[in-house]
């Protein structure tokens, strides 16, 4: 999870430690504080990327074809880096106000495909500015 600007040390850090949380819903929570923290007007609509990934093309589309459902746009690609048991990413985006609220909606919603596809939901990031 994260935001996307120019890395800052002081942010670089802030994301390791959001890796290192247990609850993802906590982590969630720190990665508002820091957008926050930025001085990002989170009242206002921005880009907010979602990161799901699969173990196959036909479940990564029948992801992507649930998410646009909900309003997302979905691009299927087969993941970057090494082999993995999910080498297929779905990355949903949309321009929102992220907020808990949201963000804990929009985590229901990629935690159940995750189970419902035997997938790894890997989180989300949000445009800085």
């Amino acid at each position: 999870m994260g935001f996307f600007r120019r890395k800052r040390k002081d942010a670089e850090a802030t994301l390791n430690v959001v890796s290192k949380v247990e609850d993802p819903a906590d982590a969630d929570g720190l990665v508002l504080d820091q957008l926050q923290a930025m001085g990002v007007n989170l009242s206002k609509p921005r880009d907010a990327r979602f990161y799901l990934y699969l173990r196959t093309r036909e479940d990564a589309q029948a992801a992507a074809a649930a998410v646009r459902a909900q309003g997302f746009a979905v691009e299927v690609t087969p993941a970057a880096g090494e082999a993995t048991e999910h080498p297929w990413l779905m990355l949903a985006s949309r321009d929102m106000i992220v907020s808990a609220d949201s963000i804990a909606e929009a985590r229901r919603l990629f935690d159940g495909l995750a189970e419902q596809h035997s997938a790894d939901y890997d989180g989300w990031e949000a445009a800085a500015d």
